[in-house]
C-alpha cells in the first residue's frame, strides 16, 4: 500500500490515467473526440463526405447542401460549422484543462 493521505494518491492516479487519455485524443482525436469529427481534416483520414457527417449527426443526407455566398467561408467550412453544433460536447476537456495543466504535462 503506498504511503501518503487518500486524496493526495487519488489524484495522482487520476492525472496518470487523464496523460494516457490525452495522448490517446492527440493520437486518435477524430476517432474519439466528437469536436474533431466536424473538420476536413477528418472527413479525409475517415474518407466521409459531409453527407456522411450529416448523416452521423442525425440529420438527411444532404440537410445543409445549399449555396451559402458567402465571401470568407466556403460551402464546406460553413456547412461543417454548422453540423458540429449536434456533434456533442467534450466534457473531458476540462478534466484535462485542470489536472494537466495544473501538473505542467500538455495538453
Amino acid at each position: 500500500m503506498p504511503d501518503g493521505n487518500v486524496i493526495n494518491l487519488s489524484e495522482k492516479c487520476l492525472i496518470e490515467v487523464l496523460s494516457i487519455v490525452n495522448e490517446c485524443y492527440l493520437d486518435f482525436d477524430v476517432y474519439i473526440d466528437p469536436r474533431a469529427l466536424f473538420s476536413t481534416r477528418a472527413m479525409r483520414l475517415l474518407n466521409w463526405s459531409l453527407e456522411d457527417i450529416e448523416e452521423f449527426a442525425g440529420f438527411p443526407r444532404g440537410w445543409t447542401d445549399i449555396d451559402y455566398q458567402d465571401d470568407t467561408l466556403s460551402n464546406t467550412e460553413i456547412r461543417l460549422k454548422l453540423l458540429s453544433k449536434y456533434g456533442g460536447d467534450e466534457t473531458l476537456q476540462i478534466f484535462l484543462e485542470k489536472y494537466l495543466l495544473s501538473t505542467g504535462i500538455p495538453k
